[in-house]
């Protein structure tokens, strides 16, 4: 799962109702959808001639765009003014790039994409979105600068944040925690000794379903935040551009940090062979004490637990440290490079839509995933837990990491960190062959500082 170099900045994010999810959303689910919406408002007057047909790719792991009815709640407007038809091809984040490259390559029909964040830089290096910067109509007026620093490259803007500003979060039970006599934990070893005791009752410590790589990652940035003290967006900087290695000690020592979560067993038995959703499952039917993940998960978890859910920082594993969160200003919508002349104008139009304060916030209305909106000028759910999130989490929250760096080296994390957690590889082991995949990266031209 943006561009933000500094914790100030996220704050200003924050302020703004702040670079996710890699992505993002929910990230994590694997299917394909296709929706055809047509024009059916009656409140505005359509323009009359030949109606024109946009192509969105989208990922959509909570399922809105997928959701007819929601669409038209989106976009009745935006249709009936434009006198436009949309379609939506939708995907889960896990399959969403090569989802589009597979379209793109068949020289299918793509006018507009909006993808997790941490795909936007792909997709820049590739080729495959088109400059924004004068196509935008004053975008600092509904955005803070730093969530448009994270898709400027080289100086010029390649696509605007769209749906929820995000951070992490070690979501609780507080009624399992209450029960048992149980007390938070704030470091490692007080999760350790937490995990213990909930398991003579019968209870997980932390649910997580490991067979959904793609979210592993998320527990590596809370740890390499750490073991870099606090330094690990600076030391991505310095890794991509040739001046680290993901040998170093910070990086393996993060690795073997999620090797010891494994070996004390504060995952559920098993935790290799469960996916996301089971893992969500274990949690919200009270068969786990915690879950960790991205504010994406909030909605669902408040409908499941109501006033039993809490949420608490990343536990320290170092001494000396402080506790980092993970997450972004907003994941990405962008112009397809190869938009059709005649529609380039159409689709212009709709991100200007789909960016705008009322349908932000519109957006924001009918997904349940949406907690903190991207858009500065849409108000913050009146809810304790965003409220907490925004004051507790936000001010001490990183980008994603893999939205820097190269997809080959995100998936090779994926892979590795779940044979390390399953206790199938060691944490030097795993590093060097994510450095092995980085060199052959640079060997066939890969240049970090030509996707800035």
């Amino acid at each position: 799962m943006k561009s933000t170099k500094s914790f100030a900045l996220l704050l200003m994010l924050v302020v703004v109702s702040v670079i996710a999810a890699c992505g993002s959303n929910n990230k994590d689910k694997s299917s394909s959808n296709v929706a055809s919406s047509s024009s059916s408002s009656s409140s505005a007057t359509q323009p009359s001639g030949e109606k024109q047909k946009l192509t969105v790719y989208a990922y959509d792991d909570t399922n809105t765009l997928s959701d007819p009815a929601k669409v038209e709640t989106l976009f009745a407007d935006f249709k009936a003014e434009n006198n436009a038809e949309l379609q939506f091809v939708t995907t889960k984040s896990a399959d969403f790039l090569q989802k589009l490259t597979v379209s793109a390559t068949a020289g299918d029909p793509i006018d507009v994409i909006m993808t997790n964040g941490q795909y936007v830089r792909s997709l820049y290096s590739r080729g495959m979105l088109a400059e924004l910067s004068g196509a935008i109509s004053d975008p600092t007026s509904r955005f803070n600068q730093s969530a448009l620093d994270a898709y400027t490259y080289s100086g010029k803007l390649y696509a605007l944040p769209w749906n929820a500003a995000t951070t992490s979060a070690v979501f609780y039970n507080k009624a399992i925690f209450e029960q048992y006599g149980l007390s938070v934990p704030k470091t490692y070893e007080e999760l350790v000794e937490v995990t213990s005791k909930l398991k003579e009752n019968g209870i997980h410590g932390i649910a997580f379903g490991g067979a959904s790589k793609f979210m592993y990652p998320m527990w590596y940035f809370e740890t390499l935040a750490q073991t870099s003290d606090n330094n690990s967006l600076q030391l991505t900087y310095e890794t991509l551009q040739g001046n680290a290695k993901f040998t170093d000690p910070a990086y393996v020592a993060a690795m073997e940090a999620l090797a010891q979560f494994g070996k004390d067993g504060i995952f559920q038995p098993g935790v290799n062979g469960a996916d996301s959703d089971a893992g969500k499952a274990l949690f919200a039917s009270g068969k786990a004490a915690m879950f960790y993940g991205g504010t994406w998960e909030l909605g669902n978890f408040e409908q499941q637990l109501g006033d039993k859910l809490g949420v608490t920082l990343f536990p320290i594993i170092k001494s000396g440290v402080k506790a980092e969160m993970t997450g972004s200003g907003g994941d990405g919508i962008g112009l397809y490079a190869e938009v059709a002349p005649e529609r380039r104008d159409l689709a212009i139009k709709f991100i200007e839509y789909m960016t705008s304060d009322k349908v932000n916030a519109l957006y924001n209305s009918v997904d349940s995933g949406v907690a903190l909106p991207s858009n500065k000028n849409s108000a913050v759910k009146d809810d304790p837990l965003v409220k907490q999130l925004q004051a507790e989490h936000l001010p001490v929250t990183a980008t994603f990491l893999d939205w820097f760096w190269p997809q080959e080296v995100v998936q090779e994390f994926q892979f590795q960190i779940q044979a390390v957690v399953g206790e199938a590889s060691s944490a030097q082991e795993a590093m060097e062959k994510i450095q092995d995949v980085f060199d052959g990266l640079v060997k066939n031209g890969y240049d970090f500082n030509g996707t800035k």
